[in-house]
């Protein structure tokens, strides 16, 4: 056998290391004010992330964990989840990550093999079996930690063979295999002292599912090297994502899977996202000559590093340094083996000469100790040999291979059927099984689907005979059990089973039955000119959810607020406006293509790129005109506040905060105008008052008045004819100092929130540096959005909208809901249900059956509960939708939302007849939505009394991006108190949980002296009983 040096940064002999955590010590010892962690809205530094492992690793102690257990983790990818990780191996345990997102009944077969000792999740969330103790994590739980006492430090020696970690398999349908890594396996790959990609320099985002030895390597990787790592909220590094964390978080390192280098190679050629990235990390499948030769010739100086390794060698066994030569055939190296790695490319037990194919054996340290609780596995797969008079531990990986005469290992397929689906091992024999037992014992075949560029996006089934059950049906049987990219995305009957001349199985001859767009990936489908790019916009949007040019938004999985992304990233790229409308009706690419097409050979208008500028009084559009008149007729016109409550642990600085503040009201014209009635509704730029003063109260001991007179003054209502729009408050506090933003619903809504709050974050920064913030782009003004307005508008509101709401509403009546007597004691104060997360799954899937959103099954479930308990037949409710589908407008802080009424009637019949009537209707109304409301109302001949002329109720489902606040050296976090008084009779609102992965929450809120309380408590739990019936029939 050749022996080969190790490969990467100048990695030679192994050098013996320490265990992980007495790795991540040292760096605390060196620089504990560096900062270790970034999440979604908060950061810690390692003294801090040191100090919150402690305090776990002594509560795991005391719930029994002893060394060498197995412990499970149910985490988001947040701070919380990194700081139980490192608690788990202080208590000298080993982890493993679950996705918490990921089905139960799969989670439940992970836990049961790896029979953990105990599990840390979020309070109120354990919903799988296997595990023994639980550590229930509050949201509450950081801040707690960083507050109180220091936990005692838990040196517990450990040596470097001890289990670090078991990654699950994510390969195959039969049982699950958790490989056991070692302290020594990471190390080896990511703690060489002077001899890693990483530094103290080092910001790495940590995109990969928690759960992947990928994540590891991202993660690690920056803390045992004193770096910064970023955790994301999405698995996806889009281009704008990465061009985000280059400029806002300072990432220059990254990790990308081949596929997903490919698809940002491919986009940069518009979008400059690797500019500032020094190196670029890549593997889990083959590399792309073709992409790696672009990005080569337009980034020399990044470094390119080309991995390969199975899980079962930890993160890298070889490494190669991509150059300009590699790239120019169609091989590119998979490279030398790491440090104390033994790489062997045999055939029939003997070593292969340079040039031979042969299959690929891997030892040496980074090795697995097996798979965990699961012996005969681990027997099939690791064996001892002795070769050349060598012995070795090997693990046998299917992969073929051959040695330059360099050196140089190159990747040659597989020797067996597994492929890789998007990252994911696959075996397709074992996806076959579970496909014939879904079936009652059907012969099946299963193969891969290849994309144009060889690769393979989603998995086929072809099924032999006669079909005794609805093929339509078993993807969604299959996804109870199975990971996502292991359920075939196309299902096909065949009559026999087609052989080649040779008698084997013709899998040409079946995969030329599948439809021509069938194959499938995160990436754009082929196409050229307005095709292409409407293809990379959705890709972008929907990502692994992108099937093909074909099929139209809702069946792909796509939402209402996914179409105004894509509308508003065609306005962008093409010049034209698509309304959002009109798109719902013609949501597929091609249909979206001729939309463009159709606009653009007409010359409508839309692609002027002449400026207006502002004189005088500017005419608000009529989504912003239609928010105005709403405030000025509300019984309370602090009804419709939009409010945020930040809780801030640590220092914040309040010079540069209200010199922040005072940037934004300068920068945004709806937060420095004063909204008066002129012929229409208008804005008044000059006759704005100025940025609000940061309203301060020192701490009085007395936490209930403190509160008050915080709420007090966000409730409060504003005078939008004089200016006053908007207002911010600081109330300190002994561990948590309250950051309060309250702002006018003429001027603001949710999609404002993120936007306000990106700027604050720039602002401040800059502010408490002493420098003057700049903006990534200019705030659209108020003549800038009325000119857009106009030219995307086309020829109005025809005949037919007209008739459709004359007809629409023939039948409405209002709600009848019990009198009140007497005002309940209680008051207007919120009843909220939670929603579980195997129900919000199942809402999910009963959503997919129908080919519509979780919006429309969760509108439809709350009408019926409505319905029922108020004993209704037909009424309407009112729906807020995001008028942002042009270019400015999805950028503009604003009030760009308007409201639409939806008739209902109750159902006769089963929920999911329900929620097919509820999607029909709401497809029909969302396509005649360019009528505005107050027009709707008066083409009724409903009369607006005491009560709202069309609907005495409301829904939403909150799903805007979150609004994101950074402040220096702080943790943060948003609460959401309610305004004063609903903006209706009764309000529903359904909140995606923040820390809770997949849970939401059905929020309530109503006038006292229009419903009883206990008749919205009937609704709520009417809404719950409604929500268990899907869950129970899912």
């Amino acid at each position: 056998m050749a022996e080969f040096a190790p490969s990467g940064p100048d990695l030679t002999d192994w050098e013996p290391v320490r265990s992980v955590p007495d790795l991540f010590r040292r760096r605390v010892a060196q620089a504990p004010d560096r900062t270790a962690l970034i999440d979604a809205h908060r950061q810690v530094t390692y003294e801090e992330l040191d100090r919150v492992s402690d305090a776990w690793a002594d509560q795991l102690i005391h719930l029994g964990v002893r060394q060498g257990d197995f412990v499970a983790l149910s985490l988001p990818r947040r701070i919380e989840l990194v700081a139980a990780m490192l608690g788990v191996l202080k208590a000298g345990a080993a982890y493993s990550a679950l996705d918490p997102a990921w089905p139960v009944d799969h989670v439940t077969r992970l836990t049961t093999r790896l029979a953990p000792s105990a599990i840390v999740t979020w309070a109120d969330t354990l919903t799988v079996c296997g595990a023994g103790a639980v550590l229930a994590l509050r949201e509450d739980a950081l801040s707690t930690a960083l507050a109180g006492p220091a936990a005692t430090p838990r040196y517990i020696q450990l040596a470097d063979d001890h289990p670090f970690c078991v990654f699950f398999t994510s390969g195959t349908t039969g049982e699950p295999k958790g490989s056991i890594s070692t302290h020594r396996a990471l190390a080896r790959v990511v703690a060489q002292e002077g001899r890693t990609w990483f530094g103290q320099d080092t910001v790495i985002p940590a995109a990969a599912p928690a759960a992947w030895d990928a994540f590891a390597l991202e993660l690690w990787g920056a803390l045992l090297n004193g770096g910064t790592s970023v955790l994301c909220e999405s698995s996806y590094l889009l281009p704008d994502t990465l061009r985000t964390l280059v400029e806002r978080r300072g990432v220059n390192s990254l990790w990308l899977t081949s596929s997903l280098f490919n698809l940002l190679v491919d986009e940069d050629e518009t979008k400059d996202c690797f500019r500032g990235i020094h190196l670029v990390l890549t593997g889990g499948e083959r590399m792309s000559s073709t992409h790696a030769r672009a990005f080569l010739a337009r980034y020399p100086e990044i470094r390119l590093i080309n991995g390969y390794g199975p899980v079962e060698s930890t993160v890298f066994a070889t490494t190669h340094a991509v150059t300009a030569e590699d790239v120019q055939g169609g091989d590119v190296p998979i490279g030398r083996p790491v440090a104390d790695t033994d790489v062997l490319v045999l055939k029939d037990g003997t070593p292969c000469e340079p040039g031979e194919v042969g299959e690929i054996y891997l030892g040496g340290g980074g090795l697995s100790l097996g798979y965990a609780n699961n012996p005969e596995a681990t027997s099939n797969a690791f064996l001892e040999a002795r070769i050349d008079g060598v012995s070795y531990r090997l693990y046998r990986t299917g992969d073929l291979g051959w040695w330059s005469t360099t050196g140089n290992l190159h990747y040659a397929g597989r020797a067996d059927r597994q492929v890789k689906i998007r990252g994911h091992r696959v075996e397709p024999a074992l996806v076959e099984q579970a496909v014939s037992n879904a079936l009652g014992g059907q012969n099946c075949h299963v193969l891969p689907v290849p994309a144009p560029d060889g690769s393979y996006g989603a998995l086929a089934a072809f099924v032999v005979g006669e079909p005794r059950t609805c093929l339509e049906a078993l993807p969604h049987v299959l996804t109870k059990t199975m990971p996502h990219h292991l359920v075939p995305q196309h299902v096909i009957a065949v009559d026999q089973t087609p052989l080649t001349a040779n008698g084997k199985l013709d899998q040409k001859a079946l995969l030329d039955l599948l439809p021509a767009t069938a194959w499938t990936k995160s990436e754009p489908m082929p196409g050229q000119g307005t095709a292409g790019g409407i293809s990379e916009i959705f890709a972008e949007v929907l990502g692994e959810r992108f099937r093909s040019n074909d099929h139209p938004l809702f069946s792909m999985g796509g939402t209402s607020l996914e179409a105004v992304r894509i509308c508003a990233r065609i306005h962008a790229l093409f010049g034209t406006a698509v309304p959002v409308g009109l798109f719902l009706q013609h949501s597929s690419v091609k249909q979206a293509c001729a939309l463009v097409e159709n606009a653009l050979a007409e010359e409508l208008p839309g692609s002027s790129e002449s400026t207006v500028k502002p004189s005088g009084p500017v005419p608000l559009v009529p989504v912003q005109a239609e928010a105005w008149l709403e405030g000025m007729v509300a019984p309370d016109p602090a009804s419709g506040n939009c409010l945020m409550d930040w809780h801030i642990s640590g220092s914040i600085d309040v010079t540069a905060l209200q010199a922040a503040l005072r940037d934004l009201h300068q920068r945004h014209e709806p937060l420095r105008c004063a909204y008066t009635f002129l012929d229409q509704p208008v804005a008044e730029i000059e006759a704005g008052a100025p940025a609000p003063e940061v309203q301060v109260r020192s701490a009085s001991g007395q936490p209930d008045k403190d509160n008050e007179w915080f709420l007090d003054l966000l409730r409060r209502p504003f005078d939008i004819e004089a200016g006053e729009v908007w207002r911010v408050a600081v109330l300190p506090g002994p561990n948590i100092t309250r950051l309060g933003i309250s702002v006018d619903h003429t001027a603001f809504d949710g999609w404002s929130e993120a936007l306000l709050m990106d700027d604050l974050t720039i602002a401040y920064r800059a502010r408490r540096a002493g420098r003057v913030p700049v903006f990534a782009h200019p705030a659209p003004t108020f003549a800038a959005l009325w000119q857009e307005h106009n030219q995307s508008a086309g020829g109005g509101v025809g005949d037919s909208c007209r008739a459709f709401w004359r007809g629409a509403l023939q039948n409405v009546q209002a709600l009848d809901f019990p009198a009140v007597s007497v005002p309940d004691a209680a008051g207007p104060e919120p009843v909220e249900t939670l929603i579980q997360r195997p129900a919000v799954e199942a809402c999910g899937r009963l959503a997919d059956r129908q080919g519509v959103t979780l919006f429309t099954v969760m509108l439809a479930l709350y009408s019926e509960a409505v319905a029922r308990v108020t004993a209704s037949q037909d009424f309407a409710v009112g729906i807020p939708v995001a008028h942002r589908g042009t270019a400015l407008s999805a950028v503009a802080v604003g009030c760009l939302t308007g409201t639409v009424c939806v008739p209902v009637s109750r159902s006769q019949g089963s929920v999911a007849e329900a929620v097919a009537r509820t999607g029909h209707t709401l497809r029909q109304v969302l396509s005649h939505s360019e009528l505005s409301l107050p027009e709707v109302t008066q083409l009724s001949g409903h009369r607006r009394g005491d009560r709202s002329a069309l609907f005495q109720t409301v829904f939403a489902l909150q799903d805007n991006r979150r609004p994101v606040l950074e402040l220096d050296g702080c943790a943060v976090e948003l609460h959401r108190p309610t305004a004063r008084g609903a903006v209706a009779e009764l309000a529903a609102e359904v909140w995606p949980s923040p820390n809770r992965a997949g849970e939401a929450t059905l929020r309530l809120t109503y006038d006292p002296t229009a419903v009883p309380r206990n008749t919205v408590l009937d609704i709520a739990a009417a809404f719950d009983a409604l929500v268990n019936e899907v869950t129970e029939h899912a």
